[in-house]
C-alpha cells in the first residue's frame, strides 16, 4: 500500500479502463502519489490565497477527462510570476518532509528553470539521468511553471526573445559546471569541472546566469501586457503565448476526486496546443522516460 495523506476513494488503485484504454494499477498508483501531492499544494495556495491554474495535459485532462487524460502520468499547474514568487517565500516552511519545493535555490543543481513539488519517500528518474546519481531530490514530482509577460509590439517580441535566448545559453554553460555535472567525465575532465564549479560558487546568487534569466523574463512584468507566456521554453514557440485575459477568469472542473481552477480561456489555450482537443486521441505518456518507483525512496534506488 503506498504511504499518501490523501484518502482515496474505495478501489481507486485498481485496474481500469477508460476510453478504450487500459490503466494499469502501476499507473494508478503514480496517479495517486501525484494527487496527494497535488493535495498538498491546493492546502498551502488556499492558506495563502495563492493563484494558480491547471497547466497544459491537466486542463486537456480536468475538461475532457474529468482528470488525468487516462494515457498520460503527470500534473501541470501555473501561475503568474507575482503567486509564484508568493510561494516560493514560504514553500519551505510549509511543505513538510516528505514533501520537499524544489527550485534550484532549495536544491542546486537541479535546474529546471521551473519549480517541481516532489514526495521524498518515492523515485521519479529521469531515465537519462539515473547512471549519473545526482544528489538533488529525485521523488515523484508535479511540475508549477511560472508565467511573465510578453511585449505587445512584434518587433519588440522578436528582440526581447533573442535577448532571452542569448542569456538562456549562458544560463546551461553555468549549468553544465555547476553541482549537478562537476563528476561527468574521466580524469582530467572532471578535475576541470570540479575547479570550475569551485570558482562558479564564488558567484554572488544575484551575478549567477540563472538569476540574470530569471529578471530578464521578469522585464514587462511590472507594466503587464496583453500577453503572457512560459519563457524558459526556448526557442520560444507560439503555443507558449497566450493572451492575459484569458486568465481573468476562471472555471472549476472536476479532476479525479478533486476540483481544480481552469483559465477562463481554456478553449483558446487547448486549440492553440493541440488543434482539434475534444476527440480522445491515445498517444505517448507525458514521461515514459522517467523510472517511478512509489514504495522506494530515490536515495535506495540509487544504492
Amino acid at each position: 500500500m503506498i504511504d499518501i495523506n490523501l484518502t482515496l476513494p474505495d478501489g481507486y488503485l485498481e485496474a481500469e479502463e477508460r476510453d478504450g484504454y487500459l490503466v494499469s494499477k502501476e499507473t494508478k498508483e503514480i496517479w495517486a502519489v501525484e494527487l496527494d501531492l497535488l493535495n498538498e499544494f491546493i492546502r498551502v495556495c488556499d492558506k495563502y490565497q495563492i493563484k494558480y491554474y491547471a497547466d497544459g495535459g491537466t486542463i486537456l485532462g480536468a475538461v475532457r477527462h474529468g482528470g488525468f487524460i487516462p494515457w498520460d502520468d503527470d500534473i501541470d499547474l501555473v501561475m503568474k510570476r507575482g503567486e509564484f514568487n508568493r510561494l516560493n517565500k514560504i514553500a519551505s516552511s510549509e511543505f513538510k518532509y516528505p514533501y520537499f519545493w524544489q527550485t534550484e535555490e532549495t536544491d542546486p543543481g537541479s535546474f529546471r528553470g521551473h519549480a517541481q513539488l516532489r514526495n521524498s519517500l518515492t523515485t521519479g528518474i529521469l531515465k537519462a539521468e539515473a547512471d549519473y546519481k545526482y544528489k538533488f531530490n529525485q521523488g515523484i514530482f508535479i511540475d508549477v511553471f511560472p508565467m511573465d509577460y510578453i511585449p505587445d509590439n512584434p518587433d519588440e517580441q522578436y528582440a526581447f526573445f533573442s535577448d532571452l535566448e542569448r542569456q538562456q545559453k549562458k544560463v546551461w554553460k553555468y549549468i553544465y559546471f555547476s553541482s549537478r555535472f562537476q563528476n561527468h567525465g574521466e580524469g582530467i575532465k572532471r578535475y576541470l569541472r570540479k575547479y570550475f564549479h569551485y570558482l562558479l560558487k564564488k558567484y554572488s546568487k544575484e551575478n549567477r546566469p540563472n538569476r540574470k534569466f530569471e529578471k530578464l523574463m521578469c522585464s514587462y512584468n511590472s507594466n503587464p501586457t496583453s500577453f503572457i507566456g512560459k519563457l524558459f521554453f526556448l526557442p520560444m514557440k507560439e503555443k507558449f503565448i497566450w493572451e492575459d485575459k484569458w486568465f481573468e477568469t476562471e472555471i472549476t472542473f472536476p479532476f479525479e476526486m478533486m476540483t481544480l481552477p481552469v483559465p477562463a480561456g481554456y478553449d483558446e489555450m487547448l486549440t492553440k496546443f493541440y488543434g482539434e482537443w475534444r476527440i480522445p486521441s491515445i498517444s505517448k505518456a507525458g514521461h515514459g522516460n522517467i523510472i517511478f518507483d512509489v514504495n522506494k525512496p530515490y536515495t535506495e534506488f540509487f544504492k
